[in-house]
């Protein structure tokens, strides 16, 4: 039913990328419309990276007639990073734009870039632009107000704001010192043990702690 809301308000169902539409200025203006809105681009066009930390929205735009201006030379069905070129190209894709600022308006910053070419099988050449929600507390935020359709995609949402948690465990560090460790001077591996976690997690925790000034480094393996 919001697809034919969308269609009405001049976002075509299926491939976008030769008409370039706008985001529709109604939906802006309207919090609940806008919040719908978003949670179905992202349902059906974003994805949430564990590894990466990352809600991700990517989308494309044909701009053919732009790199045949610029007589620019592209390997055939490969992408080519905007970052390993020497031309700037930043065609605006209208609807991603719209999205971005959507996302702004509900008080959640993302970062907006233009990111690789493609030539495609039939000659025309696409450009990417991805949108990222990165920080934790941007993350958190479109949780909250916005979330997916999708199950699967919302468990990957708050599997990175629980690993977060448990990432930034400040207090349990200080209960660790306090309770468990028991004595004025320790090393990494009786700290790493009593946390239950090791490597870069483990380094992470006790640099906290370290900034905190709760804890101070007497040498390589000592603290």
């Amino acid at each position: 039913v919001f697809g034919e809301v969308l269609e009405l308000c001049g976002v075509p169902r299926g491939n976008k990328t030769k008409l370039n539409p706008y985001f529709p200025k109604e939906f802006l203006a309207d919090k609940d419309l806008l919040i719908s809105a978003l949670r179905r681009s992202f349902t059906d066009e974003g994805c949430c990276y564990q590894n990466g930390n990352s809600i991700r929205l990517e989308r494309n735009m044909e701009v053919t007639e732009i790199i045949n201006k610029l007589n620019l030379k592209l390997p055939s069905e490969k992408c080519v990073y905007l970052s390993k070129i020497e031309k700037f190209i930043d065609t605006k894709n209208n609807l991603i734009q719209g999205e971005f600022l959507g996302l702004k308006i509900l008080g959640i910053n993302s970062r907006l870039k233009p990111l690789k070419l493609r030539l495609n099988k039939d000659g025309s050449v696409s450009l990417t632009w991805r949108l990222d929600i990165t920080k934790f507390s941007e993350i958190e935020k479109f949780d909250r107000i916005i979330g997916f359709l999708l199950d699967k995609k919302n468990e990957k949402v708050k599997a990175i704001i629980n690993e977060y948690r448990k990432y930034n465990r400040l207090f349990d560090s200080l209960d660790v010192l306090n309770n468990k460790i028991k004595k004025d001077s320790f090393t990494y591996q009786e700290f790493a043990k009593f946390m239950k976690v090791s490597g870069a997690r483990g380094l992470f925790h006790l640099r906290r702690l370290i900034r905190s000034g709760h804890v101070a480094r007497i040498n390589r393996n000592k603290y």
